[in-house]
């Protein structure tokens, strides 16, 4: 098993992006593929120019946080077929910060991603948040970001109520 894959998730209690009503979609656990092989999923599209961030509110206060996951968007190019996926609007450049009040944000995590369909993971020294806010600094194509689904955990133990 992989030592930075994400083995406690939780799903937050909600997502705020500002005006974008779509932006549940990320947490919304719908993201497969279905009977037929295509690409099952809701995605959360930024409707403004980049950076545009989402922030996760996971309900209240959890210590040891230490994993960021982001699952761009699965679809592919040509039906039925697994040999091309679309990628844009997947997330290239990014920023993860945290919050205990969601005014102050600290910064935890910065880098980049390549640009396929595979889900990305991001580790950081583990930190006491109820907020998680991921910043598209870049996408392909530099118009939108779109995000398939995002979680938050820990790697090691389940995350605690602080």
């Amino acid at each position: 098993m992989d030592p930075d894959q994400d083995q406690f998730s939780f799903n937050p209690a909600k997502l705020d992006c500002g005006q974008w009503a779509d932006a549940a979609k990320a947490i919304d656990g719908h993201s497969d593929y279905g009977w037929n092989g295509e690409a099952d999923q809701s995605l959360w599209t930024s409707t403004g120019p980049l950076p545009q961030a989402v922030t996760l509110d996971l309900g209240r206060r959890y210590s040891g946080l230490d994993t960021f996951t982001y699952l761009p968007r699965q679809d592919t190019v040509t039906p039925y077929s697994f040999d091309a996926f679309v990628t844009t609007g997947n997330i290239t450049a990014y920023r993860i910060s945290v919050s205990i009040n969601g005014t102050t944000f600290k910064q935890v995590a910065n880098g980049t991603w390549a640009p396929d369909h595979a889900l990305k993971h991001v580790r950081f020294r583990p930190a006491t948040a109820r907020y998680i806010r991921l910043e598209a600094l870049s996408a392909v194509g530099g118009e939108a970001a779109i995000a398939g689904q995002l979680d938050c955990g820990t790697t090691d133990h389940r995350p605690r109520p602080a």
